[in-house]
């Protein structure tokens, strides 16, 4: 069976007079109010354009890539980039039965004559022929909803490793027959393979693992994890050469002959911007390469040590794809929507395709900027609109700013992930530099300033498979940086509200891809002059997660993750906790003046909640445009909050 394709360009919006100018003002239909008037959003076109990627191959002179999203909800972006010229090539927006509007790809492989492609949330492997642009599925190969973390062609079979199942596949090239060698770790993420002469080798995340099979499936295979060495468990990628399985995991890629251990060799990673090595690939002379997240980093893995030869995609997301073009010239692509070349020993060559395979984007924050523009974090990419002049620009940066804040003299930081990186905007030209780093961190939750300590206070997550968050101040004087767990033991900080001298804190038990390790939930203040605990709380003992604290009044308003969409209010005062309803979800929740308004997935509606505690709903049916908790963007001239209906940037006026 053969699926159609369609070509398809995406300007850049930009360049051509901005994202705000792409499509018309259009004041879209609201829902009767109370009053019987009826509020109508204006939407203001794309909010943000992404060329983000995830997964990445070679065929030929050709490295394709696929999209992290749908473009279009329904079909799959490839791009195809010739590294001959540095130009995309070809865009293909693929008709897959299977996909889910919230995936997109996740891994690619090729044999040297097709492109093999895994996606995210598909039970499918499906195979691209360059050469007539058509695709064919291979059958289902992974559980339902399967999501392919690592894929390799050896001899006539594709191998995978995957997602909820945390299994290792191998799918026939040409019968299309299944086999299966079987469960890697207690895990859910088998998120690394690698295929020698005579085994298969699966890797899994927290809690980690490497277990080997032999070529042939039979058996339970074997548990080879102590191979890696003491405080080593958790693969990132793997490869085989010359008999000696390699292994990137944590700030290390260790080497060792997977039969006994023996061989055994440690190489730390040399530089401080190094997170991890997150892509491996074998040359055609059996020496191993390995680039690092963050830093572009490239090295060649020597007997003893990492010796770097260049530097491609730094300040990328993620890499996608690291390969050997010809002998002595290698080649990838980062998540950005960058792909590359270099000879080793020379620089490398650069391409963006942001112009032409650029897509609009999710918002993962927005804010409204005291000069009257509108700033949008997307993926790699921020953007600052200005409605009134009808411009957009865009700025690309690392990763994902989960929360942006303006600040004193309206400089704007940004938190990103991974890794929790402070970044600051020059807002003259756009362009940003890190200037701190929340040790131990790894995922910004929201971010605050609080103007009279002229401090960013900021709410994180840790590491995979940690659970202790942190509420981290940033002094904006100096930069100097203070991380503290102590506040919420165990739990992420997902909620935090300022208000005067006090931040109100609330937890989520749930870490990073990992459970619970406490029963409760917990809330707390903390004083800003003197960053010490006023109070720590447990409101209600059915409650793993809070998702959003506000102070109203002498009220703390808390609305629920796990159960979801729980809005309770709890009086610090004498502890009296009382349900307000269900929201149908969690989001976000804000406020100004006495009015509080809530946000949230699922429901998709925005709701005001009243000073007497009921619930009016003044948008029942929002399509959603959010990837991160829905943010509201008042603007102090007129009622009503910026926001996004769908992928378009939108005004939702609360009075007609």
């Amino acid at each position: 069976m053969e699926f159609p394709t369609t070509r398809r360009r995406v300007l850049g919006l930009a360049a051509a007079g901005g994202l705000a100018a792409a499509a018309a003002t259009t004041a879209r239909p609201g829902p009767a109010t109370a009053a019987g008037r009826t509020p109508e959003p204006v939407t203001h076109g794309p909010a943000s354009l992404t060329a983000a990627m995830r997964g990445g191959t070679r065929v030929g002179d050709k490295l394709y890539q696929t999209t992290r999203y749908l473009p279009d909800g329904e079909r799959l972006r490839v791009v195809e980039g010739d590294l001959t010229t540095g130009e995309v090539s070809w865009i293909g927006d693929l008709e897959l039965p299977g996909m889910q509007s919230g995936g997109g790809g996740l891994m690619m492989a090729s044999d040297g004559t097709h492109a093999y492609i895994g996606a995210a949330g598909n039970s499918d492997v499906f195979r691209l022929d360059p050469a007539t642009k058509q695709v064919e599925s291979l059958g289902p190969v992974g559980p339902e909803s399967a999501w392919y973390y690592d894929m390799a062609v050896a001899g006539d079979w594709l191998y995978v490793s995957t997602y909820p199942d945390c299994t290792v596949r191998r799918v026939h090239l040409t019968t299309r027959e299944v086999q299966t060698y079987g469960v890697v770790s207690e895990s859910k993420y088998a998120n690394s393979l690698a295929v020698g002469d005579s085994h298969v080798y699966g890797g899994a995340n927290a809690p980690g693992g490497i277990r080997e099979w032999a070529l042939e499936p039979g058996g339970e295979g074997r548990d080879i994890t102590d191979h890696l060495g003491e405080g080593h468990t958790i693969p990132i990628r793997m490869a085989v050469s010359a008999g000696l399985l390699y292994v990137a995991t944590g700030d290390h890629v260790i080497s060792f002959d997977p039969a006994d251990g023996s061989d055994h060799v440690a190489r730390l990673l040399p530089d401080e911007r190094d997170r991890y090595i997150d892509y491996m690939c074998v040359a055609s002379d059996g020496a191993v390469y390995a680039q690092a997240r963050t830093s572009g980093h490239v090295y060649r893995c020597d007997p003893d040590a990492l010796v770097k030869v260049g530097q491609a995609c730094e300040d990328d997301g993620q890499n996608v794809y690291l390969g050997e073009w010809t002998p002595g010239v290698l080649c990838g692509a980062g998540s950005s929507g960058r792909f590359w070349r270099m000879t080793l020993g020379e620089p490398a060559e650069e391409f963006d395709i942001l112009a032409d395979a650029g897509y609009p984007d999710r918002a993962q924050h927005m804010i409204r900027h005291s000069d009257g523009t509108i700033w949008v974090s997307g993926h790699g990419v921020t953007t600052r609109h200005d409605l009134a002049a009808g411009t957009s620009e865009m700025s690309k940066n690392f990763g994902e700013i989960k929360a942006l804040q303006e600040t004193a003299g309206g400089i704007v930081y940004g938190a990103v992930y991974p890794g929790c990186t402070i970044t600051r905007f020059d807002t003259a030209t756009l362009e940003h530099t890190d200037v701190a780093a929340l040790e131990g961190q790894y995922r910004p939750s929201l971010m605050a300033y609080d103007e009279p300590r002229n401090q960013l206070v900021i709410g994180s997550g840790p590491h995979i498979g940690g659970n202790q968050g942190a509420l981290s101040f940033v002094d904006l004087a100096d930069h100097a940086v203070e991380v503290r767990t102590d506040y919420l033991p165990d739990q992420v900080v997902r909620g935090i509200h300022v208000v005067g001298d006090t931040v109100y804190l609330a937890g989520d038990t749930h870490g990073e891809a990992t459970g619970s390790v406490r029963p409760v939930a917990q809330v707390a203040a903390v004083d800003l002059r003197t960053r010490e605990l006023l109070w720590r709380a447990e409101p209600r003992s059915d409650v793993e997660s809070y998702e959003q604290v506000h102070l109203r009044g002498d009220k703390l308003y808390l609305m629920t993750r796990r159960p979801r969409g729980e809005l309770i209010t709890f009086r610090p005062d004498d502890g009296a906790v009382t349900r307000v309803t269900n929201l149908g979800g969690y989001g976000g929740m804000d406020g100004y003046g006495r009015r509080l308004l809530t946000w949230v997935h699922w429901a998709l509606e925005i709701d005001h909640i009243t000073v007497d505690d009921r619930v009016r709903t003044l948008y029942p049916e929002v399509p959603n445009g959010w990837y991160n908790n829905p943010t509201f963007v008042f603007d102090p001239d007129r009622d009503g909050t910026y926001g996004m209906y769908g992928l378009e940037l939108a005004w939702f006026p609360f009075r007609a």
